[in-house]
């Protein structure tokens, strides 16, 4: 098929990649501030699990020495570690709320960018057929919940791999 990008294991049409790089544009122009936000936090929930296993292992490591002169960095550890926990608890609400905010300003983009191109038509014809509504029906849809999955799976990813690096 001349419209794939071949590789030896996988082929992705151009048609889908080409989709795949107007979602992605769609939802990073739709709220690129919280975009960024949502990548910054998605990181650092996959790095506090690993910092919070690194400041338990020096809080019994300092219990396990015994010694009384690392009493204050005893508690600085112990204080850190309570951070991370509150970070880890606080993150995922969060993550919640950018993911709604992104989601609502992508789902006004879309439609937005949907009806203008609809506004664009000549006359009433096409709306007269059934198969065209629903053409119109699904790239709405597909316009509202394709850049936030791609953008949520995406980042699910880069947070998983965070944190498996991390341990």
């Amino acid at each position: 098929d001349p419209r794939a990008l071949e590789d030896q294991d996988n082929r992705i049409p151009l048609a889908d990649y080409v989709a795949l790089m107007r979602a992605a544009r769609l939802g990073l122009a739709a709220g690129p501030w919280l975009a960024a936000g949502f990548a910054a936090l998605a990181v650092a929930i996959g790095a506090l699990p690993v910092v919070a296993a690194v400041l338990t292992k020096h809080i019994l490591d300092a219990l396990a020495s015994r010694q009384r002169e690392g009493a204050a960095g005893l508690v600085r550890l112990v204080v850190a570690l309570a951070i991370t926990g509150v970070a880890l608890g606080v993150s995922p609400h969060v993550q919640r709320y950018l993911v709604g905010e992104l989601g609502r300003r992508l789902t006004l983009r879309a439609k937005g960018e949907l009806y203008a191109a609809v506004n664009r038509f000549q006359g009433l014809a096409r709306f007269e057929n059934p198969d065209y509504l629903n053409r119109i029906e699904l790239a709405r849809q597909a316009g509202e919940n394709a850049p936030l999955a791609l953008l949520r799976s995406g980042l699910g990813l880069a947070q998983a791999t965070v944190t498996a690096s991390g341990f």
